[in-house]
């Protein structure tokens, strides 16, 4: 019905492993025409965030596993680089060329806008040292191509 909402997936709660028993998701590549699977990434908590890829060979997802944004190498699937945000993402990272000729990626994270306070006796790398309340733009360059 007009002006009413609606969603295209219906939340049950964390999802349980999967059929390995050892992680509850994954980020795959596969080849289309032999249908087999070249690489895969598994994740701990389901991970739901989209995923981008751009023509220079980066696959780019984050990530709700500590707010870490990714970006892994399209052929093998190899991690090339991190970013701690502490955010979730629900959104697809886009790119951009910037004004100085550069190509920029930028995603909007966001978190919960009543996350509780982060002990002092926590880990210096405890995720929750790194949560953010609220929404927040990140915009990344990229590295010019080799020549």
């Amino acid at each position: 019905m007009p002006g009413e909402s609606f969603t295209l997936r219906e939340n049950a709660g964390q999802g349980g492993k999967g059929p390995s028993g050892d992680h509850a998701s994954e980020l795959q590549a596969n080849d289309p025409l032999s249908g087999k699977t070249i690489w895969r990434v598994p994740f701990q908590n389901a991970n739901m965030a989209p995923v981008f890829a751009t023509a220079g060979d980066l696959v780019f997802q984050g990530g709700p596993d500590a707010g870490i944004f990714r970006a892994f190498n399209a052929r093998t699937g190899q991690l090339v680089w991190s970013y701690r945000t502490g955010s979730n993402f629900r959104n697809s990272p886009i790119s951009y060329i910037g004004p100085d000729g550069r190509q920029y990626v930028a995603v909007i994270g966001s978190q919960a806008p009543a996350n509780p306070p982060i002990a002092a006796t926590a880990a210096a790398d405890a995720p929750a040292r790194l949560v953010r309340s609220g929404s927040a733009l990140y915009v990344f360059a990229l590295a010019p191509a080799p020549k």
